[in-house]
């Protein structure tokens, strides 16, 4: 039987589910991406579990040149979505030296993610619930309306 967690979209989420706390003496196999996040599978052997994990894809930063990407953010966007941190820290690398998009407000699937924002110098970040497509638009509404919650930057 598939579970689901409500709200967010994280490692954390999956580990409150129910049938992930007594887990001692049972197989898991966790898939992820090469160099992924350790805490699902550390958490599931502090608790008992055999944990196999299979990295089936990699993650890498696309190629573009620098023309590309000055058409892509001439004029800037009012908004930039971005649903993990590897697409930020992608994304970061290209806007390094453009000033203006620090200041463009970032919408991210988590408070993981909007400490990452902050720390490579993003100004206005706004956190959606989690990366679910609904999640976003909704955030990016309350951005737009100005009813971001005093939290969010």
């Amino acid at each position: 039987t598939a579970e689901a967690a409500a709200g967010r979209m994280d490692s954390e989420a999956l580990l409150s589910l129910p049938g992930l706390q007594s887990v001692a003496g049972q197989r898991v196999l966790v898939v992820r991406g090469a160099g992924g996040r350790s805490q699902l599978a550390d958490t599931l052997v502090a608790r008992g579990a055999h944990v196999d994990i299979a990295e089936s894809y990699r993650r890498t930063c696309p190629r573009y040149d620098d023309a590309t990407v000055q058409q892509a953010f001439s004029p800037p966007p009012d908004a930039i979505v971005v649903n993990s941190g590897e697409t930020l820290k992608n994304l970061a690398v290209y806007v390094q030296g453009m000033a203006s998009i620090r200041s463009v407000v970032m919408v991210v699937p988590s408070q993981r993610v909007a400490r990452l924002a902050e720390s490579l110098g993003f100004m206005q970040v706004a956190v959606a619930a989690n990366a679910r497509d609904e999640s976003i638009v909704q955030a990016l509404q309350a951005w737009r309306d100005g009813s971001v919650d005093e939290s969010v930057k």
